[in-house]
């Protein structure tokens, strides 16, 4: 099997190294800059910024009944004796 550049189980160090190398490779590119024309701020109803998110309105709170749900769930996964390579989202 061909050694992939992204592995299946994330690794933070590899991840950090290639951003790096392509961040630098984009910069000696001249791939930084916007393509001309390109506007350098778009503004509409549709955009945002980390700035003007406020975590409450994106953010689910679990109750004791969904976590219980998570447990039981869990537990009947675990109860199956399957290994977790052989599942994906």
């Amino acid at each position: 099997m061909a050694q992939t550049l992204i592995d299946y189980f994330p690794n933070f160090d590899r991840h950090a190294s290639r951003t790096i190398k392509i961040k630098a490779a984009n910069e000696q590119d001249g791939l930084m800059c916007l393509p001309e024309g390109f506007p350098a701020r778009i503004e509409s109803a549709m955009t945002w910024s980390g700035k003007s998110l406020k975590i409450e309105d994106w953010m689910f709170v679990l109750t004791d009944s969904h976590l219980e749900e998570v447990e039981q769930a869990l537990r009947r996964f675990q109860g199956m004796g399957s290994r977790m390579m052989y599942y994906s989202s």
